[in-house]
């Protein structure tokens, strides 16, 4: 009886060191693979005054995204250079350490984005998709992610083209019980269209 109980213990001792080693390897991993030293290369980008001006009229619409804004849907409309000042713009205001670059193709997207997080070391991630959403149907197809100096297998790509489209399909959540949804994307070399619904 004793020296069943003492192998029990000894396989839950085993296992506890397997759980610790393998947790420390991880964060050995993580630091070496997804953190890199020296960031992306991403110009903060620029546009001009009237340009900026009616970027800055757009900004207000994210009051639409509030339960008391009674519009059903609106349109936004923006270029190459729009569309990276505005990323850059809204990422300034909650991670200043942050640059984005978003190259749009043909029903295609393409994301540099880089953040610094300590003296030493930065998080890196780039990415090239295939995008479209047409009357509420979102199409999402990740063909290269890389985080760090880790690509994504291909193989784990499927899984999370299916994950992002739920996400997207289901809405954001506004205050209140209502939710905001993308119902039409549109994207070419120089323009992304997007329409966003209120149910």
């Amino acid at each position: 009886m004793r020296g069943c109980l003492k192998f029990i213990l000894a396989m839950v001792l085993a296992c506890l060191l397997m759980v610790v080693g393998a947790g420390i390897y991880g964060l050995f991993w993580v630091n070496r693979h997804l953190y890199t030293d020296q960031p992306i290369a991403i110009s903060a980008p620029e546009i001009d005054a009237v340009a900026k001006a009616k970027l800055l009229k757009l900004f207000p619409l994210r009051n639409f995204f509030s339960a008391q804004s009674r519009k059903s849907s609106v349109e936004i409309s923006l270029s190459q250079s729009e569309t990276d000042w505005a990323a850059n713009h809204f990422l300034a205001e909650k991670r200043p350490e942050a640059r984005i670059k978003l190259a749009l193709g043909e029903n295609r997207l393409s994301v540099k984005y880089t953040q610094k997080i300590t003296e030493k070391k930065h998080f890196n991630l780039m990415l090239d998709s295939g995008l479209a959403a047409e009357k509420g149907n979102i199409r999402v197809n990740l063909e290269r992610l890389q985080i760090g100096d880790f690509l994504v297998p291909i193989t784990a790509l499927g899984q999370f083209n299916y994950l992002v489209e739920v996400y997207l399909s289901r809405g954001f959540r506004i205050s209140g019980d209502g939710t905001v949804k993308i119902s039409d994307l549109k994207l070419n070399d120089n323009q992304i269209m997007l329409v966003f619904t209120k149910s």
